[in-house]
């Protein structure tokens, strides 16, 4: 998507060393005295050739979907603002690159002091930007507050990684920033990679891994992922095996609302897992569940845990589950 022709009215006219990206690449780094007419000269006449030595090369802007550029005080000084771009193409190592001689007064310009004051600047956030579209602005803004380490914006960056939101889907980048902000105790990015490593996205599946960082994010709060680690403790996946962890986990979410876990509770109730089997309590805790809105009882071919227990139970039992039922409601707050 090529960026706009409107937003390069918000770019200054003033010298500056810009560099024009594609997909977190950098295509090329180059240096105008009159910014913005030179990238006006690029995206709107459409003429972008450029010398490479003594090669012409053609810039296709229509794939470029990022531009930033970096301003100075010392930038109206043409030999200076040669120097500079020799330091960014040391940073950015950009594909194309004007590999000009550099004329010896702006080589007499590459002091130790202004060789750090320019390194310090290219390795900052650009003095401005344009992108391609809102989701590249939002995902560059992120990389930018990621990098500093911030860790909500580092899972935030790992989101978009594993979906593709404003840059190429990258699962193994997302592990990067997710495995970064978990250190930092981002329970987001706990349960992300809890995720990842039970299901085998982007890393090499395995459970025990899985269980640690469900784990880590339940004991964070994050009650996603108390619900996982109730039900690894219940399969006995990544953990042995534990129905009266998993029980006492899911009955403090059910009693929080949670539909699944209410369900949940249902079965155990049901099944007579970490818990005296009762068909009453079952029946009572499987239809707030539903009443609740748990979406669960949609996909059962045959007869759910509910319909089962309706077979078995006289109408006796089902009368006094049902006044059961009136009473879990007023404890869980539900008013379904």
């Amino acid at each position: 998507m090529p960026i706009p022709s409107n937003l390069f009215s918000k770019v200054p006219n003033i010298p500056a060393v810009y560099c024009l990206n594609e997909k977190n690449d950098v295509i090329y780094v180059g240096t105008s005295g009159r910014l913005k007419d030179k990238l006006r000269h690029h995206f709107i006449r459409k003429d972008s050739s450029i010398k490479i030595g003594t090669i012409a090369a053609s810039l296709n802007a229509e794939c470029v979907d990022e531009v930033n550029w970096w301003t100075h005080e010392s930038f109206s000084n043409r030999n200076k603002l040669e120097a500079a771009e020799i330091l960014a193409f040391e940073i950015y190592n950009p594909i194309l690159r004007n590999r000009r001689k550099l004329s010896e007064s702006a080589k007499a310009e590459l002091t130790t002091n202004f060789k750090r004051s320019m390194r310090t600047l290219f390795r900052a956030k650009p003095s401005g930007e344009i992108f391609s579209s809102e989701e590249k602005r939002i995902f560059q803004q992120t990389l930018w507050l990621a990098e500093f380490g911030i860790a909500l914006e580092q899972t935030r960056l790992g989101n978009f990684y594993a979906t593709g939101t404003g840059v190429s889907e990258d699962l193994e980048k997302a592990i990067h920033w997710w495995t970064l902000a978990a250190e930092q105790s981002e329970p987001r990015s706990s349960m992300s990679l809890g995720y990842a490593y039970s299901l085998g996205n982007g890393v090499t599946k395995d459970s025990t891994k899985a269980f640690y960082y469900f784990k880590l994010s339940a004991e964070l709060g994050f009650k996603g992922a108390q619900l996982e680690l109730a039900e690894c403790y219940r399969l006995g996946k990544g953990t042995p095996l534990d129905y009266e962890k998993a029980v006492n986990l899911t009955i403090k979410l059910a009693m929080q609302g949670c539909a699944k876990s209410q369900y949940l509770i249902g079965v155990f109730y049901k099944e007579g897992q970490g818990i005296s089997q009762d068909k009453k309590e079952a029946y009572a805790w499987l239809n707030v569940s539903k009443g609740n809105g748990y979406k669960g009882y949609n996909h059962f071919p045959f007869l759910s845990p509910l319909d089962s227990l309706k077979r078995e139970m006289t109408n006796m039992e089902i009368e006094e589950a049902n006044s059961r039922i009136i009473e879990i409601k007023k404890l869980c707050k539900v008013e379904k």
